[in-house]
This record gives structure tokens, C-alpha cells and sequence, in this order.
């Protein structure tokens, strides 16, 4: 406990402050002659206790009262009043501004040790129930704060689910496609071939029909031989030979950019288990990223890749 005995009396000091030193030897005790400089030490030293005398010239003990307790840092301090005076007006005075008790001088000893033992408890009361105050918002921060990082862990775990069941979902999305796509890249291939096959044939027999209209001097067979190449005419025969190849072609390649896009769900899918661990090509990895993200990038961006040639990793 800091005390401060502020009296403009120096016998009065000496005396309050004896028995201070007498009966309360673990107090540090400090005095004040000029109640002027009260402020000033209080701004230095954390008073919990204040003995003030009322009756003081240049300024009375009422109004240093009055100014501690205007003030918000000084309101828990334990306020006692000595005065000699003993009229009850004084007393209701102090206690409205704020005094927390009086002592009449000259001093009682009996008295005077039952009423800084009272404003001991008080004040000890009052530092316990702050440090609690204090203990319990630092502990509300810490729950908040343990709060908020168990919400955030529940949000990444939700979404670390998300992944997974993404990455199930086009595991089995891509093995359910990967077979379809299998056989009509397949048979795409065998179509290829047969319809080389059929253009072939069809080129022969229109050099065949060539030749023929030449050598028939029939005009029977002359017509039925005008009438085919009208068919093969109206039904642009050469166009649709030509545009063959494009067809075969476009089909071809849309086949392989789904089967690239399957493989990289099926990447995506993966666990990325340390026995799964294979070489694997930056630009392989950048490409598939790439494919993946196109239908959203094509709206906002251009992207521009240019392969340069890196080991695996």
C-alpha cells in the first residue's frame, strides 16, 4: 500500500505519519506540506490511499477532493478526510465529492488504526476485482480468438471435404467417360479407313462412268449414264469427299481434347500419396491447369503459353 498524507501542519504529518510507520510498517508512507503539489505527485506515484486535511490555506482540502475525484484514474483511490471541525454539513460535503471516510484530529489511535485497515481491505477489494476484470477480458479475447480459429478450421475442413468428394466425383466421371470416348476414338479410326475405302471406289467408278460415256453409242445407256452423273452431281458427291477428311479430322480431335480433359480430372483426383509419387512434365502439369480453367479464363483473359523444354520432376 502507497499512502500519501497531504496537511499543511508539519506536527500533524509527523504525527499521522508515526503512527503510520508504527502500526502499518510494510506501507510506504509519503507526505505532502503544500496542497498544491498533490497533483503533480499523484501523476507519479500510484496512490491507493490518501489522507487529506480540510482546512488548508490557498486552497482547502474539499477542493482537492473535488478535483481528484473529477478525475476518472483517481476515482477507485480510498479518500480519508482529518479534519478538526465536527460539524455534520463538512462531513456530508466530503462525502458527496467523493470521500470515502473522515478522522477527527487530534487523532485517535484506536480509531485512526480501524479506519486505514478498513480502507486497506477496500482498496485491496477493489485491486483484486480490476485484475479479475481484467484476467476475465483477456481470457473473452482468447476465447473469441479461439473461437474464430476453430470456425476458420471448420471452414477449411468443410472445404478440404469439398475437395475430396470433388475429387471422387471426377475420379468416377472420368472412368465412366474414359470408356465411351475409348471406342469412338476407336471407331473412329476404323471409319476412317473404310470411308478411304469408299471414296476410293467412288473416284473409280466415276473415272469407270467417264470412259463409258465415251464408248456407248446406245442412247439408252447414254441416258442412264447422264442420269447417274446428274445423282452423283445433285448430290455434290465431290463436296462431301472433300469435306470428308475435315469431318474425320474435327471428330478426331475432339475426341482427343476429351480425353485430355479426362486425364486431368483424373490427376485432380489423385490422393498425392507418397506412394504415388511419379515424374511428372511442368508443361504437362501447366497444359492440364490450363484445359481445365479455359471455360472460365476465356471470358476475362487471353492467356498466351509458349513451351520451353524443362526436365521432370
Amino acid at each position: 500500500m502507497k499512502i500519501l498524507i497531504v496537511d499543511d501542519d508539519k506536527l500533524n504529518l509527523k504525527v499521522a505519519s508515526g503512527f503510520l510507520n508504527l502500526y502499518f510498517p510494510t506501507y510506504e508512507v509519503q507526505t505532502c506540506q503544500d496542497p498544491l503539489l498533490v497533483k503533480e505527485i499523484l501523476e507519479i506515484e500510484k496512490i491507493d490511499i490518501l489522507l487529506l486535511d480540510v482546512m488548508m490555506p490557498e486552497i482547502s482540502g474539499i477542493e482537492v477532493l473535488k478535483e481528484i475525484r473529477s478525475k476518472k484514474e483517481y476515482r477507485d483511490m480510498q479518500i480519508l478526510m482529518l479534519t478538526a471541525l465536527s460539524d455534520m454539513d463538512t462531513f456530508m460535503t466530503c462525502f458527496q465529492l467523493g470521500a470515502n471516510d473522515f478522522l477527527t484530529k487530534p487523532i485517535n489511535i484506536t480509531e485512526f488504526q480501524a479506519r486505514i485497515n478498513a480502507l486497506s481491505n477496500t482498496r485491496r477489494n477493489i485491486v483484486l476485482l480490476k485484475n479479475m476484470y481484467e484476467i476475465s477480458n483477456q481470457q473473452n479475447d482468447e476465447l473469441k480468438l479461439l473461437n474464430k480459429q476453430l470456425e476458420d478450421t471448420q471452414f477449411h475442413l468443410i472445404q478440404s471435404e469439398k475437395l475430396a468428394a470433388i475429387g471422387e466425383l471426377a475420379a468416377g466421371v472420368a472412368h465412366e467417360i474414359n470408356n465411351p470416348i475409348g471406342y469412338i476414338g476407336s471407331n473412329l479410326e476404323t471409319l476412317e479407313k473404310f470411308l478411304n475405302k469408299i471414296k476410293d471406289f467412288i473416284l473409280f467408278n466415276n473415272q469407270q462412268l467417264n470412259v463409258l460415256t465415251k464408248t456407248f453409242k446406245d442412247h439408252t445407256e447414254e441416258e442412264i449414264l447422264r442420269s447417274i452423273f446428274e445423282k452423283y452431281k445433285n448430290l455434290k458427291i465431290d463436296f462431301v469427299i472433300d469435306e470428308l477428311d475435315g469431318i474425320i479430322k474435327d471428330s478426331q480431335d475432339g475426341v482427343q481434347k476429351v480425353t485430355e480433359i479426362v486425364k486431368s480430372l483424373r490427376n485432380f483426383a489423385r490422393t498425392g500419396l507418397d506412394d504415388e509419387k511419379n515424374y511428372c512434365s511442368y508443361t504437362e502439369i501447366i497444359q492440364q491447369v490450363l484445359l481445365i480453367i479455359r471455360n472460365e479464363s476465356k471470358y476475362s483473359v487471353s492467356i498466351e503459353f509458349e513451351e520451353i523444354e524443362v526436365p521432370d520432376v
